[in-house]
């Protein structure tokens, strides 16, 4: 995921303005976060981006819609945030335990802003990474609940 350069509160004010102004470009773009992420690089980079040095309302409505979709996943609660990671990554047909779900909830609530990557494994068990954070390891969720934190070097082996 690209991560876009931070913007000041005035921004955010004028972005949001341009937003309610003009509700046809927001339903023109909004859609999932990465493209809304391709399409804003893609006007703010391009010489038909900007007008000397301003970025057009379509721009400033796909940076208002970006940055509403990270305030949003902000104040997302950790257990609803587990289960649609959870049936987003691991898969919709349940292969994860109530137990798994709760500890994922609490490992979200420690890392606030930060999208889990998860990868469910043959005997039930979901690994969960949160980057390159902490030397790249990754936390094991097991059946019952329990957790523990692996390495690169733990799990090479």
């Amino acid at each position: 995921m690209t991560v876009l350069p931070s913007i000041s509160s005035h921004e955010r004010y004028w972005n949001a303005e341009v937003a309610r102004r003009r509700p046809d470009l927001v339903s023109q773009e909004a859609a999932t976060l990465d493209r809304m992420i391709e399409r804003y690089l893609d006007l703010a980079g391009s010489t038909f981006g900007t007008v000397a040095h301003v970025l057009p309302d379509r721009a400033r409505v796909l940076r208002h819609l970006i940055d509403r979709h990270g305030d949003e996943q902000a104040t997302e609660d950790p257990a609803d945030a587990a289960v649609r990671h959870l049936s987003e990554q691991v898969g919709s047909e349940r292969g994860w335990s109530e137990a798994q779900v709760d500890r994922l909830a609490a490992l979200i609530a420690s890392h606030p802003g930060a999208c889990p990557q998860l990868m469910a494994t043959g005997d039930g068990t979901v690994v969960v990474s949160f980057g390159p954070r902490r030397g790249d390891g990754a936390y094991v969720l097991e059946l019952h609940g329990g957790s523990r934190w692996v390495t690169p070097r733990r799990y090479a082996a």
